[in-house]
């Protein structure tokens, strides 16, 4: 393609990737909606143009709508993930970082964006010319968006319904459906408004009423959501008996962190943190809590780290601790296990293993197989620090920490995965033992001060709303905070310096959510629900006006 239209095509591409790319400015830490409404807005007229054309050019218009999606999808996730070149800092060689950099991310995203390419091609299949097309459009990103969250280990970073689950009111909805439900209802109602456009199929018959219609009930059902969303969120929940807290957050830097010539300058650190100033930790502090990987050392291997941290503790206090642990070896194995875990430490210098990392972050903390042939084939390996492995258990389990009961406790990445932060072996501890809270230890030393550590934070604080329960988040370098079952941040620190948390953890609400007990179920019936008025407009498209629209073209 030469000329004109090489040079229409380069425009169309460019809008769709600035759409995508001006919708995550919506997303935390900026949270401005109106920029979503106008980027889905792009998104469904540029899909518009593409199904302005005969029956006969179905398959070819399916194709187009791929790649209308697609390049929206790679300026959605560039705007959103630009943040992550920031780690391949702590995987490159220094000499080759600037040359990975851009390549990395711009692949990264757009890997990602075949899932919106994906949703898209199935919203395709569904479209018709009038605002039905809204529905269409929300079944199939939701699709895609559902896929991205669970194949290939997932990666539900960003999700759309993070739109609204920043904001207090707006996010309870999460207390029904979740993340994925959320994210439904913000395609529904921020595509709402490209029905003011006139569409080619509706444009001889389509009154004011009918093209504005979608927006203003889409504006009225975002008033009720505030409105309901506000209502709940006011509820007085009591703090947990026996139990106060301090959030320790040392603001350890990366580039420090693994150092081993550092290590007892960070311990150092983090028993100056954690005594606030004072020679001995106050005796109405029980549990001091530690981000991901705290200790330089492996700890029950460093007698002398426990030797200090009983000197730290007094008689009814103990630390709970993100730190690596190691298994034994097996006969026949060639090196130890080694797994991403949570220990509490009490005065007598017992060591209680209480969770061990279930979801690894790929290139972080494990490498998946084929990349690894993939970069010896290519005699590659030397361009990237490869992390070593780490190991996952069976299944999660409760982590069980005394003087609290049972926690659901999670580490860094695992925050983001709805549905999936609870225990798996609920059902096998007394009923007595019911989770007093959620406990998310991370270092987000890797983000280096982008907007990564706002987005990690914003969506562990949705996990709260969507299970009831409260949150005690201890982040190295921020957002450390204590977050009740409402989404209410108790107390919060700002990302990036020193600091602690010292307070009272509220109690789970007295009621389950809708969430906790039926999952994703109450999403699956909005996508029927979203499946059914798409087919309704295409049928009756098909059926009158519209279909003669299509033969004119």
């Amino acid at each position: 393609m030469t000329g004109p239209g090489r040079r229409s095509s380069m425009l169309t591409a460019s809008v769709l990737i600035g759409g995508g790319a001006a919708g995550a400015l919506a997303l935390p830490p900026y949270g401005f909606i109106p920029c979503f409404v106008l980027s889905l807005c792009v998104l469904v007229w540029m899909l518009d143009d593409v199904f302005g054309v005969s029956a006969s050019r179905r398959r070819r218009c399916l194709s187009s709508a791929f790649l209308t999606g697609w390049l929206w999808g790679l300026g959605y996730c560039l705007g959103g993930l630009w943040w992550l070149g920031a780690g391949f800092r702590f995987l490159a060689v220094p000499d080759i970082y600037f040359f990975v950099l851009i390549p990395g991310i711009v692949a990264f995203c757009a890997f990602l964006a075949l899932f919106y390419g994906f949703g898209t091609m199935v919203a395709g299949l569904l479209w018709s010319p009038g605002s039905c097309r809204v529905f269409a459009l929300a079944f199939g990103i939701s699709s895609g968006e559902w896929l991205r969250g669970h194949v290939l280990t997932g990666f539900p970073w960003n999700l759309p319904g993070m739109v609204f689950g920043q904001h207090l009111a707006l996010m309870q909805a999460a207390s029904v459906g979740g993340v994925y439900l959320l994210t439904v209802i913000v395609l529904l109602i921020c595509a709402a408004p490209s029905t003011l456009r006139v569409n080619r199929g509706v444009a001889q018959t389509a009154t004011f009423n009918q093209r504005g219609g979608p927006t203003v009930i889409a504006a009225a059902a975002l008033i009720l959501l505030a409105i309901c969303g506000y209502t709940r969120a006011r509820g007085e929940l009591p703090p947990v008996d026996g139990v106060k807290v301090r959030v320790v957050q040392p603001d350890v830097q990366q580039d420090d962190k693994f150092r081993p010539d550092n290590a007892e300058a960070i311990l150092a650190t983090y028993f100056r943190v954690s005594l606030a100033g004072r020679e001995t930790l106050d005796k109405d502090i029980t549990h001091v809590v530690w981000p991901e990987t705290a200790f330089p050392y492996v700890l029950d291997r460093s007698p002398e780290t426990i030797r200090r941290t009983q000197a730290f503790l007094h008689d009814r206090a103990v630390l709970v601790a993100g730190s690596a642990r190691f298994d034994p070896m097996l006969p026949g194995e060639e090196r130890a296990r080694v797994f991403n875990s949570i220990a509490v430490v009490d005065k007598s210098g017992h060591v209680w293993w209480v969770y061990d990392k279930m979801h690894l972050v790929p290139f972080g903390e494990m490498v998946p197989a084929f990349v690894v042939q993939v970069l010896r084939f290519l005699d590659a390996e030397e361009l990237f620090v490869l992390p070593g492995d780490y190991h996952t258990p069976l299944r999660r389990k409760t982590a069980l920490i005394p003087g609290v009961g049972a926690v659901a406790a999670s580490i860094c990445y695992e925050s983001v995965f709805s549905a999936d932060v609870l225990p798996q072996d609920m059902v096998s501890l007394p009923e007595e033992l019911s989770l007093q809270f959620m406990l998310n230890v991370t270092n987000d030393g890797w983000f280096d001060g982008s907007n990564g550590p706002y987005q990690h934070f914003a969506q562990a604080r949705l996990r709260a709303v969507e299970e009831g329960l409260s949150l005690v988040r201890a982040a190295n370098t921020g957002i450390s905070a204590v977050i009740d079952g409402y989404g209410r941040m108790v107390a919060v620190t700002p990302a990036g310096g020193e600091a602690i948390i010292d307070g009272f953890v509220p109690q789970r609400l007295e009621n389950r959510t809708v969430f906790a007990r039926w999952r994703h179920v109450p999403f699956w019936l909005v996508m029927v629900l979203c499946l059914s008025a798409a087919l309704a407009g295409r049928v009756v498209s098909c059926g009158g006006h519209g279909l003669s629209a299509v033969r004119r073209d």
